[in-house]
């Protein structure tokens, strides 16, 4: 059997914002931030550093940025793959920090994507590109175009992650869901709290109010402040989707995480885990929108997410066809699990008639449009 894992990464430092150091270890000072972001470019420094610190997060944000250091994206590719038998196929995704408030890219998004390109020319079958839009890069029709240039070049879906400083509802969107639904090109969107997150000094007013292209009746978003970290939880909600769902249900949308954070015990949340979880439940299982389905990426590494979904399959069979398999590789590695041990324990969790649903015939389906055909 195949195997398809639908949510991956491979970008390096050189992708990220010159702040990016904030994630993981925002709690240090920021001369002390400064001063690891010289000496974490030499990975015998960051080695050392991570048998130093003995701050959870510490080793979380090294563990993260130690493979961010390796030197080109093709270079995790292939280390992903060796986790993997031979022909296992991949959804790349990248993620445009442009707007998210740590200062400027070290390197632009569009050369991040051509990059990609060339890692895919490398890997035809088994790299599945994606490409990630954020609708302040442009206007509603120019992001259009944005994303029809790239799947005409070989992309096969499309990437969001709201809580960079988004609603899934931006009016710069509507068109971008009008091409994806007209295609059948997939969407995967980040569907959890916790992770990256605006990180601007600022909430923008438009955070707070913000506006919908499809408004359901008689409905204003009023928000109130918080710091960053808690108030992008907002964006992640699966009721965000609704408006969008409204308009275009039959869209092919991949809800990332199935809701499930591993925050419980860090900081204050706005939503229970319970709640976004069966909210995104709820959608799977909603007749009116036969084209949503959830991953399982960065979840799976907790057993207590692996025997609630187990029990809903048991519960309701009808769900094993809505979930798609993924690992979110290389942000699981903050866990201290390889690859292997996260794709192999769930795979004898769940045992192997469901795995084969979730990682070869379910994304089959959710991977094939007018741009890509699986196989």
């Amino acid at each position: 059997m195949r195997i398809y894992n639908c949510h991956t990464h491979i970008f390096t430092l050189e992708d990220t914002p010159e702040g990016f150091l904030k994630y993981g270890l925002g709690f240090l000072p920021d001369w002390v931030l400064e001063l690891l972001k010289r000496l974490v470019l030499k990975k015998w420094m960051a080695r050392l550093a991570l048998k130093l610190l003995r701050k959870p997060y510490a080793v979380k944000g090294l563990s993260f940025h130690l493979v961010g250091l390796l030197s080109t994206s093709s270079q995790v590719f292939r280390n992903l793959q060796k986790f993997y038998p031979p022909g296992s196929r991949f959804v790349v995704l990248p993620l445009n920090f442009a707007h998210v408030g740590l200062g400027d890219l070290k390197v632009p998004y569009a050369q991040q994507l051509d990059e990609l390109i060339q890692v895919k020319r490398s890997f035809p079958n088994d790299c599945l590109l994606f490409v990630h839009i954020d609708p302040r890069e442009d206007t509603n029709e120019n992001n259009r175009k944005f994303i029809e240039k790239y799947l005409e070049r070989g992309f096969s879906g499309i990437k969001m992650y709201t809580p960079l400083g988004y609603y899934p509802f931006d009016p710069r969107l509507e068109e971008v869901y009008r091409l994806a639904e007209e295609k059948a090109v997939p969407i995967v969107s980040h569907c959890s709290q916790g992770g990256i997150f605006y990180a601007g000094k600022e909430l923008p007013k438009s955070f707070l109010r913000p506006q919908s292209f499809n408004p359901q009746a008689g409905g204003k978003y009023e928000f109130e402040a918080a710091k960053n970290e808690v108030f992008c939880d907002h964006f992640v909600h699966p009721e965000r989707y609704i408006d969008v769902l409204e308009k275009f249900p039959k869209l092919k949308l991949c809800f990332a995480h199935f809701g499930w954070d591993t925050i419980e015990h860090r900081r204050k949340r706005i939503y229970h885990r319970k709640e976004l979880y069966e909210g995104v439940k709820k959608l799977l299982l909603d007749e009116r929108y036969p084209n949503l389905y959830a991953d399982i990426s960065y979840s799976l590494f907790d057993k207590k997410f692996s025997k609630q979904l187990k029990a809903d399959f048991e519960a309701n069979p009808a769900l094993q066809d809505k979930v798609v398999f993924g690992t979110d590789y290389f942000m699981t590695l903050q866990e201290k699990l390889t690859e292997s041990q996260l794709y192999e324990g769930f795979r004898a969790d769940v045992g192997e008639a469901i795995f084969t649903k979730l990682a070869y015939e379910n994304p089959k389906r959710f991977l094939t449009s007018a741009y890509y055909r699986a196989s």
